[in-house]
């Protein structure tokens, strides 16, 4: 198998796996701050701040699987009326497109997670009511960006990762 193939089905179960620990993780949290709540009254003052950041990572993280799968959201109106070929090169040129898109993106991501390092901020209560610096919670945006851009790359270069073709 293709190392670039392997890497990338490799890089997709350990996404899996971390979206299913996180999604697994934001129920337990929320369970606990419902029952908290309504039954006694209270709460815990982090669970709110990291739920928030916990629907960001898990709905980033969500768009790099849709990718690594090719489930995502595409609108293919002419492809029932071209030939396989061409309909396969269109799809590659779109792919590329996106790819590219992707990565400026991307760039634009890394630019704002460092000014967000140099200012310093911090988030109390972001983890188990320690300090936390934003940076790092944000850092989740590019690394799925560049993530989904590999994926779609490997589509422009006809790598499959998801078992369609």
């Amino acid at each position: 198998m293709n190392l670039i193939v392997r890497s990338l089905l490799i890089l997709k179960h350990a996404v899996r796996w971390i979206a299913v620990t996180l999604l697994v993780w934001m129920i337990l949290i929320s369970a606990l701050q419902l029952i908290l709540r309504f039954v006694f009254s209270s709460g815990i003052f982090w669970i709110d701040i990291q739920l928030r950041y916990l629907v960001l990572w898990i709905g980033l993280i969500g768009g790099c699987l849709a990718a690594a799968e090719n489930r995502h959201i595409c609108i293919n109106i002419l492809e029932h009326y071209l030939t396989e070929k061409i309909a396969k090169r269109i799809t590659q040129v779109v792919y590329a497109l996106a790819s590219l898109s992707l990565l400026g993106f991307g760039y634009l991501a890394v630019q704002f997670v460092l000014l967000e390092k140099e200012g310093g901020y911090s988030e109390k209560s972001l983890l188990f009511g320690w300090d936390a610096s934003l940076w790092l919670v944000e850092l989740v945006i590019p690394v799925s960006i560049f993530i989904m851009a590999a994926y779609f790359l490997a589509v422009t270069f006809d790598f499959s990762t998801s078992g369609k073709k």
